[in-house]
């Protein structure tokens, strides 16, 4: 009985010694894990060629100086994203139509899912869940010639901003799965009085850049390229018609009949 009171002793002791031990391990995960900031994966397949897709180059390296902030912000989709390349996005817009009329001009894209891209990677999975907003690089003077834009034939939410060296389009709260987007029709409802083709909207050189993005947080802003097709070549001009066959030439005169 008289141990009682040291065994006791050494069984506090060895309480509080788990509990410091405990809360130093939760202390140093705390301050651990404030010094890194996770960033997506930026793994490849091997068998993709980057450069030659969509004739748009690859994202800088993480040590040139065109990954940096400061020149990300300064070029189209002027924002710092964790992945630019073009083959993290399963979808593409295709330009499809022009149609007038006597109040507005509206221009017909489609998007469409595409074979290969970088499917292994974050960004191309994340986009496959979700499409989040479009945007698209346009001309400056399209900021006031814009009348609405619609997605599967719905109205949706769209912000044209001016404070970058070119106009950006975005086109927002989508929040599209690949089933819903897949196949979808954009429509721009464009100004009769000018801005109302794919030429001037775009570039100005028969492109158009645009990027879609898996939500407002846009940790993954592809940039892709849509070029116009050229029109169709005009058709050959019909052959001449064939020339009638010549007429018979007429049988010789029959000899005279001989003398009696």
């Amino acid at each position: 009985m008289g141990h009682a009171p040291g065994r006791q002793l050494r069984r506090q002791i060895l309480v509080a010694s788990v509990l410091v031990f405990l809360f130093g391990s939760a202390l140093a995960q705390e301050l651990g894990s404030g010094e890194t900031t996770p960033t997506l994966p930026r793994d490849e397949e091997s068998s993709y060629d980057e450069p030659m897709y969509d004739g748009f180059p690859p994202a800088p390296p993480p040590d040139s100086p065109d990954s940096s902030p400061v020149a990300q912000l300064s070029s189209f989709p002027f924002c710092v994203c964790d992945d630019y390349r073009c083959g993290v996005n399963p979808y593409r817009l295709k330009y499809a139509s022009r149609t007038p009329s006597a109040t507005e001009v509206v221009l017909t894209f489609r998007i469409f899912k595409v074979p290969g891209g970088y499917t292994q990677t974050t960004c191309y999975k994340a986009l496959q869940f979700n499409v989040g907003k479009i945007e698209l690089s346009m001309a400056m003077t399209c900021q006031n010639m814009i009348r609405g834009v619609k997605l599967n034939g719905k109205q949706r939410t769209y912000y044209f901003d001016t404070e970058f060296p070119l106009g950006k389009l975005r086109i927002t709260a989508l929040n599209m799965n690949e089933a819903a987007i897949d196949g979808a029709t954009l429509e721009l409802q464009m100004s009769t009085r000018g801005c109302n083709t794919f030429e001037t909207i775009g570039q100005g050189d028969g492109t158009l850049k645009y990027s879609m993005m898996e939500s407002s947080n846009h940790r993954c802003c592809p940039i892709c390229i849509e070029t116009m097709s050229p029109p169709p070549p005009a058709p050959s001009p019909p052959l001449p018609p064939t020339p009638p066959p010549p007429s018979p030439s007429p049988p010789p005169p029959s000899p005279p009949p001989p003398p009696p």
